[in-house]
């Protein structure tokens, strides 16, 4: 599906800017930047099923927050066998 697509190409005019061209979706000049100009372009949009899209986002999430649990378990099941093997010494 086509559709129409109006950039807003800026400078940064903040003290450590490089000079760089950037391009927003929307004006940014009440943000630190000045417009340059603007410019409509048609791009090409795929289909998509937003649904999907958040599910896999989900799912992702529930990836990394098992993975990061899983660290601090391995973790915590260290420092108890650090303290029983001290027990041992004893």
């Amino acid at each position: 599906m086509k559709q129409k697509v109006e950039v807003f190409f800026h400078i940064n005019v903040e003290r450590w800017s490089t000079g760089d061209l950037l391009a927003f979706s929307q004006d940014m000049t009440g943000h630190g930047y000045h417009l340059l100009c603007t410019h409509t372009v048609e791009i090409e949009v795929p289909e998509f099923d937003l649904v999907q899209i958040q599910v896999d986002g989900i799912d992702q999430q529930i990836v990394k927050i098992r993975a990061e649990s899983q660290m601090q378990i391995t973790q915590l099941e260290g420092r108890k066998q650090e303290l029983l093997a001290i027990g041992v010494d004893l």
